[in-house]
């Protein structure tokens, strides 16, 4: 049985595997750019978390965001490089091939494993549709048109070995260090401590490991609140715990997102359930983290080794996150310094900003 899982896993991934890149990592072949098209959905994490800071460093040619969900084509093509951030359209990817030797290059950036995102249990319909619709489907259009494929994390530049991938690890922007909630929030109010847990719907293994664990807290400390992100099937699956003290909220826009992070969170829950489309993932919840001043407490995996001094790295064991919640939850200064630790990691992501972008020569 295993070896046919296996086998079945083997062949999707060839088959929805990114374009070979046609000159990876063959510079010379590279014309000069002159101005620089990001085509994806926006506004979005990804684009926040990899590009839009180090987009915004002096020097940089002009930028032009392209929207796959609307009918919009690039301005122009002559010198153009065209970052393909996730997601594309059929009708853009066409576009692209009808302008490929215009173009300074076309790079691909990839910051999930495909083929293990179609093949996991828990992602949706909606998911894999979106999967076929704007990324699978365009990427086979694409075929001979991509000239780089950018990755997020070392352990996805292996698993895309055969393209030669460039490494692009998370670049955030000055805001992710500069969060709207005072820090002084989380070290005096001894009234609530609000515990958080925010993902999407494809976390279905995570909700499930953390229901008996906060169900326990909760127990355990009559002044703590819980909030979660969840799609209705896990909305419904957290209403059953029947504590008021439970706060479900649904799956927000980017946008919305980041206007609700505004607000006090004590401690941020990362577990990351071990699989291999988690083994892929990059570190990108250490800046949620920060954003909201929240201490954290992250799984021991791929995306956050090696810790930073003073993190918690924790195994993927319900007990062992039971007793290190609750001993956050009584410590004050204990948080503050998790906190802090955090955001000392999260100031080094942002200092990658710097060097601006792979094949493109700050100009002054």
């Amino acid at each position: 049985m295993k070896q046919a899982q296996g086998l079945i896993e083997r062949v999707c991934y060839r088959l929805l595997r990114p374009p070979r890149p046609r000159n990876p990592w063959n510079a010379s072949e590279i014309q000069e750019v002159s101005r620089i098209i990001v085509i994806g959905k926006f506004p979005n994490p990804t684009f926040d978390y990899y590009f839009a800071a180090r987009l915004a460093m002096p020097g940089m040619p002009p930028v032009e965001l392209v929207d796959i969900r609307d009918s919009s084509r690039p301005s122009e093509a002559d010198g153009s490089l065209v970052i393909i951030v996730r997601y594309t359209s059929v009708a853009l990817a066409r576009w692209i091939r009808r302008h490929k030797r215009q173009l300074a290059a076309v790079v691909l950036f990839v910051d999930d494993d495909i083929a293990a995102a179609v093949m996991s249990s828990e992602a949706t319909r909606g998911y894999r549709y979106r999967l076929l619709t704007q990324s699978i489907l365009p990427l086979n259009v694409l075929i001979g048109s991509v000239d780089e494929i950018w990755v997020s994390t070392e352990m996805l530049k292996q698993r895309l070995a055969f393209a030669a991938p460039r490494l692009l690890p998370p670049a955030p922007g000055v805001s992710a260090i500069s969060p709207a909630v005072p820090v002084s929030c989380h070290l005096s109010n001894p009234k609530t401590v609000t515990i958080a847990y925010h993902a999407t719907a494809i976390h279905m293994e995570e909700h499930n490991f953390l229901m008996p664990v906060i169900e326990a807290v909760l127990k355990a400390r009559p002044y703590v609140v819980f909030e979660v992100i969840a799609d209705r099937q896990n909305a419904d699956r957290w209403k059953e715990l029947a504590d008021n003290r439970i706060i479900i909220k649904p799956p927000l826009s980017w946008q919305s997102y980041l206007q609700d992070q505004t607000k006090q969170i004590d401690i941020m829950l990362v577990p990351v359930a071990p699989s291999r489309l988690n083994q892929c993932r990059a570190d990108t919840k250490r800046i949620d983290v920060v954003r909201v001043n929240a201490a954290a407490l992250l799984s021991d995996c791929p995306a956050f080794r090696p810790a930073e001094e003073g993190e918690r790295l924790l195994p993927y064991e319900r007990e062992i996150w039971i007793s290190h919640i609750l001993s956050l939850v009584d410590n004050h200064s204990e948080r503050a310094n998790l906190a802090d630790a955090t955001r000392r990691r999260v100031v080094a992501m942002h200092q990658r900003a710097i060097g601006g972008l792979p094949l493109v020569s700050l100009s002054g």
